[in-house]
């Protein structure tokens, strides 16, 4: 009898322990029996799911994947580079919002196409604007008034006139980017500011002359 109790003591304290492992049972039995039917593809998707170790599985909570930027994030990082998230966030968030795609190869075929193709547009906008600095930093513009008594202008010269100016010789710089601090109501020499399309800002010499 003694003996007989002592098991019953042993499987009962041991019971709670073990409990957790034997709730798996089902599940580990019905993964054996679609493996042995036919692999994985024959399993339901919840087992599916958690016998790779998804969304599901004991390790959700680390378990990140590898997505690429749509666009900038200053959580992420830039548009293009290639980071790990959460697989719920990249699901639920991240995706829906056309923020990120999954990295595969062919996205990842797809963004470095991409890149090269804007890294050439990048060089020939460098010498765009290398070549409209050097011209600019040459250049005399002259702007012609008819003047009254005392050689008063009729008028004035504002920045579309500057600008259509300068667009007659070939030099495109929209009218936001002639940067006039007073509109210019008196013959004279004046310097005056461009800005061109790097954000860099070009002093130019300008003459106003009766006509």
């Amino acid at each position: 009898v003694p003996s007989s109790m002592s098991r019953l003591l042993w499987m009962g304290g041991s019971l709670a322990n073990r409990s957790a492992a034997h709730s798996l049972c089902p599940l580990v039995n019905q993964v054996g029996l679609a493996a042995a039917a036919g692999g994985a593809s024959r399993l339901p998707p919840a087992l599916l799911a958690w016998s790779v170790g998804g969304v599901r599985g004991p390790k959700a909570s680390t378990r990140k994947v590898p997505v690429i930027l749509l666009k900038d994030s200053p959580n992420l990082g830039y548009r293009g580079e290639e980071v790990s998230v959460r697989p719920g966030y990249a699901r639920n968030f991240l995706i829906p919002q056309q923020l990120v795609v999954y990295s595969t190869h062919e996205n990842k075929s797809e963004f470095l196409k991409e890149k090269d193709a804007a890294e050439v547009e990048r060089q020939a906008e460098v010498k765009r604007v290398g070549l409209l600095q050097r011209r600019l930093s040459k250049i005399d513009l002259t702007i012609k008034r008819h003047v009254r008594d005392e050689d008063k202008m009729y008028g004035s010269v504002t920045a579309k006139n500057i600008s259509e100016k300068l667009m007659k010789s070939d030099l495109k710089i929209p009218e936001k980017d002639v940067l006039l601090t007073e509109i210019i109501k008196e013959l004279g020499t004046y310097e005056i500011k461009v800005r061109l399309p790097s954000g860099d800002e070009l002093p130019v010499k300008l003459y106003i002359v009766k006509r």
